[in-house]
C-alpha cells in the first residue's frame, strides 16, 4: 500500500466524528451515563455534525470532508458547535448526567478554541490531531494508564495529515496542544484521583 493511501485510510478511520463517537461510548462506563446518554452524545457530537458536513459538501460549500481550506472551515465548525449546544441541552433535560455534561462542555470549549484560533489568527489547527489527542487523553484519564498505547492514534494522524499535505508540522503540533489542555480541564473538574 502506498504511503498516501495509508495516510488517507488513517484519516478516514480516525476521522474526528469517529473519534468523538468512540469517546462518548468509551467514557460511559467510567462516568455512568448509560446507553441513553451515550446515544444523545454520539448523535449530537458525531452523527449530526457529519450529516451537516455532508450537506455542506453536497451544496458545494466545502470542497471535501477534510475541509482543508481554512476559508471553508467556519460554516462546518459553527454548525457543529450548534449541534453540541443541542446535545448539552438534551443531556441536561433528558439524561441529567453530570459526567456526560462535563465531557460535552469540555468538547464545546475546545471546539470554540479551534474556531477562535481559526478566525483571529487565520491558523488551521489540525482538527484530526486535536480531536484525537484530546479524546485519547480523556479516555486514558478516565480508564487508566494501561490505555497509554492509544496515543499511537494521534501520532499516526500527525504523520498522515502531514504526509497528505493538508497540514504543516506547526498545524499538527498545535493539535497536540489539546492533550495537556484536556488533562488540565479533567483534573480541575474531576480531581486528581478520579475513581470509577
Amino acid at each position: 500500500m502506498k504511503a498516501e493511501n495509508l495516510a488517507a485510510a488513517f484519516s478516514w478511520i480516525f476521522h474526528p466524528t469517529v473519534m468523538t463517537a468512540a469517546l462518548f461510548l468509551a467514557a460511559s462506563p467510567a462516568l455512568g451515563y448509560g446507553p441513553l446518554g451515550a446515544a444523545i452524545a454520539v448523535f449530537t457530537y458525531s452523527l449530526l455534525p457529519l450529516t451537516l458536513l455532508a450537506a455542506l459538501r453536497a451544496f458545494g460549500l466545502v470542497s471535501s470532508f477534510d475541509v482543508v481550506r481554512t476559508s471553508q472551515r467556519l460554516a462546518p465548525l459553527m454548525l457543529a458547535e450548534a449541534s453540541y449546544v443541542v446535545g448539552i441541552i438534551t443531556t441536561a433535560l433528558v439524561s441529567r448526567s453530570r459526567g456526560l455534561l462535563l465531557l460535552e462542555v469540555l468538547y464545546l470549549v475546545n471546539s470554540a478554541i479551534v474556531i477562535i484560533v481559526t478566525l483571529l489568527l487565520k491558523f488551521k489547527i489540525s482538527i484530526h490531531v486535536s480531536t484525537a489527542s484530546a479524546i485519547v487523553t480523556a479516555i486514558v484519564y478516565l480508564d487508566g494508564l494501561s490505555l497509554l498505547p492509544l496515543f499511537a492514534i494521534p501520532a499516526a494522524l500527525t504523520w498522515a495529515r502531514v504526509r497528505l499535505g493538508v497540514h504543516t508540522i506547526r498545524q499538527v503540533a498545535a493539535g497536540w496542544a489539546f492533550m495537556p489542555l484536556t488533562l488540565v480541564q479533567l483534573f480541575l473538574y474531576l480531581g486528581p484521583a478520579f475513581k470509577h
